[in-house]
């Protein structure tokens, strides 16, 4: 089904790679907005006057659900804390590129209490990785 392909291709691709991808998604999505629309937006949110900027909108509210839902629909909690180290890797790199909408994207999927609730690490693991896992940090990260 195309809920395991989701599923394991997390597992299977660096996460540089994923990365890097969400990264040209993002890029070639932001390149379109103009300064006028940005200004529109704020005023007035409205798919009309400012196409491009909801577009950008609506594809970071979509990379959170995705990273939130393939957390969720795990059924051990070992793999949900595999899909959810993951995606903390994918941040990382993100991070790196300077891909702040997508890392920030994610970073909201992992503070979601559905997700935190259910993830449930260990102190152990929270060490291992770091600042980055502390979600209550205020993204500390950066």
């Amino acid at each position: 089904s195309s809920e395991n392909l989701n599923w394991t291709f997390l597992l299977k691709i660096k996460p540089r790679e994923i990365a890097l991808q969400m990264t040209q998604i993002d890029f070639e999505k932001f390149s379109k907005i103009k300064l006028c629309e940005i200004l529109k937006y704020v005023k007035a949110p409205s798919e009309a006057t400012s196409p491009n900027m909801c577009s950008f909108v609506n594809h970071f509210n979509s990379v959170s659900f995705w990273a939130s839902s393939l957390i969720l629909r795990r059924d051990s909690k070992d793999d949900r804390q595999r899909v959810y180290r993951r995606l903390l890797a994918v941040m990382e790199h993100l991070i790196k590129l300077n891909n702040f909408s997508s890392a920030f994207a994610l970073f909201a999927a992992l503070c979601k209490t559905a997700v935190r609730r259910v993830v449930n690490l260990t102190n152990k693991t929270r060490k291992d990785f770091g600042e980055q896992s502390d979600v209550d940090g205020q993204f500390r990260v950066i």
